[in-house]
């Protein structure tokens, strides 16, 4: 056998092996939009929970490294002013 009739026989098995397996772009796109779909739901998700949890988590050590004292006093400050807003909220016109 010659090195030609190697690379034939090489190529025609590839022919009869691949030859199912066009180069269809539909199911390759199909695939890719809703892995990257997926992922940004994900990631979107993960972004939105963990700005959301920052402020609560930063509040925490915050108020966790002050004395007890000026920190009751603090959230006193905080609930009052909470409760001011809330009221005038409520009995605003609309």
């Amino acid at each position: 056998m010659t090195s030609r009739s190697i690379r034939l026989a090489r190529n025609a098995g590839k022919v009869i092996l691949f030859k199912n397996e066009r180069a269809d772009f539909l199911p390759i796109l199909v695939r890719i939009t809703g892995t990257t779909f997926t992922m940004s739901v994900s990631a979107l998700i993960g972004y939105w929970r963990g700005h959301k949890q920052r402020l609560s988590k930063y509040l925490n050590y915050l108020l966790g490294i002050l004395p007890a004292e000026t920190r009751n006093t603090v959230v006193g400050l905080a609930f009052d002013e909470a409760q001011r807003v809330a009221n005038q909220t409520s009995v605003a016109p609309m």
